[in-house]
């Protein structure tokens, strides 16, 4: 089922690899296999397309965190925060310490 969504993904980003939701979701594939640095890689794309994407600063607030970076990961959770993604209060709340 998950090989199915990566090559799925991979689809999605052959017909558009301008979309940010795309490589945000390559991200979660990702995380799914605890390929943690592939995954900061593809949500780092999202960013770059658009970098006011407070779920893909979320996600890979969270993916950082997963790889043992934590100073990393919550300032990309504060970042998320700041853009209104209000999930990531709970996250920074119980991973970052405040």
């Amino acid at each position: 089922m998950v090989v199915n969504a990566m090559s799925d993904a991979m689809q999605i980003l052959e017909m558009n690899e301008e979309s940010a939701e795309a490589w945000n979701l390559r991200g979660n594939i990702h995380v799914i296999y605890a390929e943690y640095h592939e995954a900061v890689m593809a949500y780092s794309e999202a960013l770059r397309l658009d970098p006011l994407y407070a779920r893909a600063f979320h996600n890979r607030g969270l993916a950082y965190l997963m790889s043992y970076r934590p100073i990393q990961g919550c300032d990309d959770l504060e970042r998320s925060l700041e853009l209104g993604h209000s999930a990531s209060a709970d996250a920074i709340k119980y991973f970052c310490g405040f």
